[in-house]
């Protein structure tokens, strides 16, 4: 009775037909949209209305052609890849994924050391780039600089919660000899933080300088604690350098005593001090660096047995420090051995001759005469009455003595100097002009 061909006068049932839906084709593409239909047994329905009601897109004739449950008119196209530099979250079909080149990511480069556009390698192990000598000092210190892992990443490293906290470092070791077995270790000897820096520097204590007898070179590694895992890097060879010379001898003095002439000067106060270098020539206008060194001398005074009457002697001194960095030289100074009848001419009384030049700069030359042995005080005092410095306190033989004086430390102005020689006193005024 349901079937639209129902037939009462029937007796045995068959080919019942039911109605059946049409829905309306709004585009036309023989698809009808499922909410907008009738049932009827009419099987020439309304004009637009067809019985395949399967149209998820109704207002689209393209319909969803790749059958991704998206009408043709809403589908987006994009990268769906979560890896690609150009993602797209919105993007309903895949097209066009953009990848990072070999050390790259999406922004260019991770690492371009040298600005040429040209990606430098990053690897899960750091790599040292340098190890440089520390200028300007004494040594015992070295720069290591080293491209970060590839897996510290800054990003990644932001405390969000705990939970995403990643505890990461770096530590530099250097391979020293175990003094009691003689075997090679690796000594860690400094460590830090990793966060997202491309490269990463570190000062580091050497133990010994570079000498031209022993380079000193000493062999380091970076590790790498990542969360991912410890990586190590490629070993690197490093030394440090002592660059600065000790201190120019100064105040020297020269005196003639029976065995030849005796050459003093202030003692050195560096820690490396290891001995002077005395030069000699009987020109006063000599330059010691083109001159072959006369001698040596570990203390602060210099006996030349080597003389001869009626000659000038004129001397400069250096420094040498352990690692042979040799000073400035200092301020040539002469001295005339005198004949036996010039020796009965020593100075007959006390005598502070006049500093020449006198303004000066840098030096100027101060002299005394000696009749008789002296226990001999120079010294320099400000226009206050201050002691600047003193330039001799020892005890001379009767004779002529010359010290040049180079004030270096002293600023310009106004200034006395002071002869004591037992009881006898003079002083006298000199102006440094810098």
């Amino acid at each position: 009775i349901e079937a639209c061909n129902y037939n009462s006068d029937a007796t045995d049932n068959e080919g019942c037909e039911y109605e059946i839906y049409y829905c309306f084709d709004l585009d036309d593409d023989g698809l009808g949209d499922p909410n907008i239909s009738y049932l009827s047994c009419d099987i020439n329905p309304t004009p637009l209305y067809v019985s395949n009601c399967t149209d998820e897109c109704p207002n689209d004739i393209d319909n969803d052609i790749d059958n991704d449950g998206v009408c043709g008119d809403e589908e987006i196209l994009g990268c769906m890849d979560i890896e690609a530099c150009n993602y797209n979250s919105d993007a309903t079909d895949n097209e066009g994924c953009e990848y990072a080149e070999e050390y790259s990511d999406c922004d260019g480069c991770i690492i371009d050391l040298d600005n040429d556009e040209i990606c430098d390698p990053i690897y899960d192990q750091p790599q040292i780039l340098s190890i440089e000598d520390v200028p300007f000092d004494q040594g015992g210190a070295v720069v290591i600089q080293f491209v970060r892992s590839l897996l510290d990443n800054s990003n990644e490293n932001i405390i969000e919660n705990n939970d995403d906290f990643r505890n990461e470092g770096y530590t530099i070791e250097v391979l020293v000899i175990e003094p009691i077995l003689g075997d090679s270790v690796w000594v860690n000897i400094n460590s830090g933080f990793a966060y997202g820096e491309d490269t990463y520097s570190y000062l580091l204590t050497t133990f010994t300088n570079w000498t031209e007898e022993d380079p000193a070179e000493l062999s380091y590694r970076i590790i790498a604690s990542m969360d991912e895992g410890i990586f190590i890097s490629e070993s690197m060879n490093g030394y440090s350098v002592d660059n600065l010379a000790p201190e120019v001898p100064q105040n020297i003095v020269i005196n003639e005593t029976e065995n030849g002439l005796n050459i003093s000067w202030n003692q050195n106060t560096d820690f490396d001090f290891d001995y002077h270098v005395i030069y000699k020539s009987t020109d006063e206008n000599f330059d010691p660096e083109t001159e072959e060194p006369y001698d040596t001398s570990i203390e602060h005074s210099y006996l030349d047995e080597n003389i001869e009457n009626d000659v000038n002697y004129y001397y400069s001194i250096s420094s040498i420090d352990v690692h042979g960095n040799e000073s400035e030289y200092s301020p040539i100074i002469g001295n005339s051995i005198l004949s036996t009848i010039e020796k009965a001419l020593l100075p007959q009384s006390f005598s502070f001759l006049p500093a020449y030049p006198n303004p000066f700069n840098p030096n100027t030359t101060l002299r005394y005469e000696l009749p008789i042995p002296s226990n001999v005080i120079l010294s320099v005092y400000d226009i206050n009455g201050y002691l600047i410095e003193e330039l001799v306190n020892i005890n001379q033989i009767p004779g002529s003595y010359t010290i040049n004086w180079a004030p270096n430390h002293i600023q310009s102005g106004l200034y006395f100097v002071k002869l004591s020689a037992g009881q006898f006193s003079q002083t006298q005024k000199v102006v440094i002009i810098k």
